[in-house]
């Protein structure tokens, strides 16, 4: 294996990095997406507010005011639960396999009971939740869009998508190499690339790096 191409930033797999510097495999970092924030109103009071990713916790508290009021935190995996710690807020509610989010669902269906969930979101997102919970329980908030960035990248041997969203802006420009190695980051992606047609020869069932390395066998 010489080359390996992962639609994350640098510096979101410095572990990643490193084991390919010891081992002399070309790294190729590209994320294939941008966030912006939408305007709009983040009501004052919430029973729980339930996070699906870093970039919903930084958006809603950019768009919160000072005075906001929320009785429980929740959290998607612990990469959120990290960025909601940053913010100082502590999550009573995090998922287990963040890699899953149908298993995460479910697992805050039960945590949640009667009660009621704000859930910032992406605009252009899934909504998959609402399989899982009773819909007069949500409310959703949009407080970011994601923008595809169309670029062209050097060809590799494995290939590791990150979200469904960085496929798609990849394969707008980019082609996956004949004979390479698709690897999923969760199940969400996997179900993404299976639908374009691609064999996906692992999904991530933790969904962080020590388990990316281990996979690709470059401890």
């Amino acid at each position: 294996m010489k080359s390996i191409f992962i639609s994350k930033q640098h510096v979101e797999v410095p572990k990643l990095a490193a084991a390919c510097r010891l081992k002399g495999i070309n790294l190729i970092t590209e994320s294939f997406i941008s966030f912006e924030r939408i305007p709009t109103s983040v009501p004052l009071h919430h029973d729980v507010v339930f996070f699906s990713s870093p970039r919903s916790v930084s958006f809603f508290f950019e768009l919160s005011q000072d005075n906001l009021f929320v009785k429980d935190y929740a959290c998607m995996g612990r990469g959120t639960e990290s960025a909601l710690l940053e913010k100082g807020k502590v999550a009573s509610f995090v998922g287990t396999l963040s890699s899953d989010p149908s298993q995460v669902f479910r697992d805050f269906k039960s945590w949640l009971g009667n009660r009621k969930a704000t859930v910032p979101h992406a605009v252009d997102s899934l909504f998959s939740i609402k399989q899982y919970i009773d819909a007069l329980q949500l409310t959703f908030i949009p407080v970011y869009k994601t923008i595809p960035i169309h670029k062209v990248v050097p060809p590799a041997e494995v290939y590791i998508f990150s979200s469904p969203s960085n496929a798609a802006a990849f394969l707008e420009k980019n082609q996956v190499k004949e004979f390479a190695q698709v690897f999923a980051w969760g199940k969400s992606t996997q179900k993404y690339l299976t639908s374009r047609g691609f064999s996906v020869s692992k999904t991530l069932t933790l969904a962080d790096e020590s388990e990316l390395i281990d996979i690709l066998n470059l401890c």
